[in-house]
């Protein structure tokens, strides 16, 4: 019954904040990208205090975050994790390998025997990463 009703307190705060910031984001078109990428960022910080303070779920980054272009891959098994690497990649536009619209050539080895929790397919080490 409690986690039913941190659940629903969760979905409460989270989606009247999340439609708080859609809608102030559509007022910060006219001052620019770095304005917009702000807000995304407030956004993903609104969401780990709710996480944090509502559900008692904390973020734990082990290592560092390399510094310059990488790939970063969430396992999107939710919302939670692509919202974190806002945060933890901090300006994902810097970090970012290629801008949109950019060929990006992958290249490495498939790894049959790696375990893993992909359900969609088979284990693939990435090996390259190119962006034109």
């Amino acid at each position: 019954m409690r986690v039913a009703l941190r659940s629903a307190l969760f979905a409460l705060v989270f989606y009247a904040g999340t439609v708080i910031a859609v809608l102030s984001a559509f007022l910060l078109v006219p001052f620019g990208p770095h304005v917009l990428r702000r807000q995304a960022l407030l956004w993903a910080g609104f969401h780990r205090w709710c996480a944090r303070f509502i559900l008692g779920i904390r973020t734990r980054v082990e290592g560092d975050v390399p510094a310059g272009p990488h790939l970063f891959a969430a396992k999107h098994q939710s919302m939670f994790e692509t919202l974190e690497l806002l945060l933890i990649i901090n300006d994902p536009e810097q970090q970012s390998a290629a801008k949109v619209g950019a060929t990006v050539t992958v290249t490495g080895r498939v790894e049959q025997g790696m375990m893993t929790t992909c359900m969609q397919g088979t284990p693939f080490i990435v090996t390259t990463l190119r962006a034109k």
